[in-house]
């Protein structure tokens, strides 16, 4: 999870911040408007880390022995050991 809230200018701007950009939310010059940009940039970065929890557990799920043997070898080609004939 690397995506956070971050203010920047004293609190006057709101940023949802990540390792490599970051994303201007919103103003925080106003209580109200600040109260609006905070709870935004709150949903924002809750869906950007969520998005990348769950490409990484894509990315690095169990694959079944079938899938791995077609990864590896092909889909024409369910064996690693030539066919004898």
């Amino acid at each position: 999870m690397s995506w956070k809230v971050e203010t920047r200018k004293r609190g006057a701007e709101i940023w949802a911040e990540g390792q490599c950009e970051a994303i201007f939310v919103g103003d925080g010059y106003e209580k109200k408007e600040y109260k609006r940009s905070m709870e935004l940039a709150d949903v924002i970065v809750k869906a950007l880390n969520k998005h990348e929890c769950d490409e990484i557990t894509k990315k690095f799920s169990a694959e079944t022995k079938d899938e791995w043997v077609e990864r590896m070898y092909g889909k024409e080609n369910h064996s690693p050991r030539p066919k004898s004939e």
